[in-house]
Order: C-alpha cells, then structure tokens, then sequence
C-alpha cells in the first residue's frame, strides 16, 4: 500500500505565532499562539456555522476530542482545511462591493443562528489602540496615520482628513441603531483568496 507524502512547513512569526503547512492530499494549516482557548474555540465554532451555511470560509477540523482548540503548553492550536483561490495585492471597486455584500451575508446568519460571544467589540473602530485586549484595535485609525505619514506633502491630504472624520462620526452617531451581530473581525482583503470566478474566500476567523 503506498502511503501518502506529507510535507510539513514550520514558521515562527513574530516570536509568539506558529504557522505549519501541512499537504496530504488536502492542504491544512496548524496555527498556535498564547490566546485564550475559549475565544479561540469560538471563533471556530463560528466560522463552522457560516460554511455549514453556505458561505465560503475556512472550515475547522475537530481533534479527537471533539473540539476545534487544544493547548499545548502556553499556546493554543487549531487546524484548518486550506481554501482554494489566489490572495490579492489589491482591490477594486468590484472587491469592495463584494466584501460589503458578504459582511451583509453574515450580519444576517449571525442573527439567525446561535454564536457563542458574549462580548462585542468595535473592531477597526472610534479610536482604538490604547491597551492590548480584545477588540481595542482600530486599524481603520493605523491605516489613515500611515497614509498621512507617507502623502503628508500631498495636496489632497487635507480633504481625505476632512472626509475621513466626518465619515467615523456619522457612523459613530448612527452605530447604536446599526444590525448588530457577529462577523469576522478582521474582514479586510488580505484576509481572503479570489477564485477563478472572482468570487471571495474568507480565512483567519481567529
């Protein structure tokens, strides 16, 4: 009987990430770092009940004991089934229409089927950054301050500033009366691989 080949690729990032590539046949990815295992366990859960419905994202594997997070030592571990598609350098108005579309898609299967967070966050949100928990990330803040690092001198600088505040506060204004539910907290396209057909993948649900 011929075994199957198995390669197996190690990556240390960052000093507190573990990422290992593993081909059998089907291509998987094992991804271990200090994280709390409930979130963690979560997260899978959530994005096992997106694919079950029918979106395209990663799809958890279960461990022999019957649950999606182990830990080892100080980290915890998942494994996921690789998607197929290319990763994208950058986006066009078709891509931005398509994310909205699918961040729609899951607002309202987040509403109809039961999520195990208890604890919403405003992720990419209202100014951010100021400790390490969960959810106080505003990368839509660390975006704008690298554009205006690099285009400082650029004389449109000043009316994408004006533009970019007015836009957070409407949208702080109106947040409390906006759908509320569960998504992906990072949905931003590096997140996600085209397809042949051009349509999105969605990964890193942790």
């Amino acid at each position: 009987m011929k075994k199957k080949k198995l390669s197996l690729q190690l990556i240390i990032r960052r000093n507190e990430r573990i990422l290992a590539k593993i081909e059998s046949g089907q291509e998987y990815f094992l991804k271990g770092e200090s994280a709390n295992k409930e979130y963690w366990e979560a997260c899978c859960f959530y994005a096992r009940a997106l694919s079950e419905q029918g979106m395209n994202v990663t799809h958890c594997e279960k461990s022999i004991n019957d649950t999606y997070v182990i830990q080892a030592e100080d980290k915890v571990f998942s494994l996921e089934r690789s998607l197929s598609g290319e990763p994208m350098e950058f986006i066009t108005d078709r891509e931005i229409n398509e994310i909205g579309r699918l961040l729609g898609i899951q607002h309202s299967l987040s509403s109809k089927i039961t999520t195990p967070f208890t604890k919403g966050t405003s992720w990419s949100l209202f100014g951010g950054n100021q400790t390490g928990e969960i959810g106080d990330y505003d990368e839509n803040e660390l975006s704008y301050l690298d554009l205006k690092k690099q285009y400082e001198t650029h004389h449109l600088l000043p009316k994408i500033e004006l533009l970019f505040k007015q836009f957070r506060q409407t949208l702080y204004k109106i947040w409390s009366i906006l759908p509320q539910g569960a998504v992906q907290g990072d949905f931003c396209y590096y997140n996600m691989l085209q397809e042949k057909d051009r349509s999105l993948a969605i990964y890193d649900f942790n």
